[in-house]
């Protein structure tokens, strides 16, 4: 989806990736689209205000992560590598509010449940 709506079904000089399959020569543009397109489709399953809005509440780990946006774990692996970075330097885009409203209580769900557990952790351990 990510080579379609970036535009990738054309390549140099208009010739068409058929079959996908490429010429050698297109190899260096071929690694490149793939980054583009990985990169596409993190974005599009991990939406950074979405996950902006769960980081600002409660600690995010792989695991929670690939749960809660149902990616693999390298995916999410590759994503809370880049949490860090992302607080320090995202910045929002006007629509980013409206994205982040849609998902409001789907977050407010995560956190609550996340709460719960923790919770359950901390009593389990306090008993013993």
């Amino acid at each position: 989806m990510g080579h379609f709506f970036l535009g990738h079904y054309k390549f140099k000089n208009n010739s068409e990736i058929i079959g996908g399959k490429l010429e050698l020569s297109d190899r260096d543009s071929y690694s490149i689209y793939e980054q583009e397109a990985n990169y596409f489709a993190k974005r599009l399953l991990v939406p950074i205000p979405v996950l902006m809005d769960v980081h600002e509440q409660i600690p995010v780990d792989s695991y929670l992560l690939a749960c809660v946006f149902g990616v693999s774990l390298q995916c999410s692996e590759y994503t809370i590598g880049n949490v860090n970075k992302l607080v320090d330097i995202y910045h929002f885009y006007p629509h980013d509010a409206e994205l982040s409203l849609k998902y409001r209580s789907a977050v407010n769900e995560i956190v609550d449940r996340y709460r719960v557990l923790d919770l359950l952790t901390i009593n389990k351990n306090i008993a013993k």
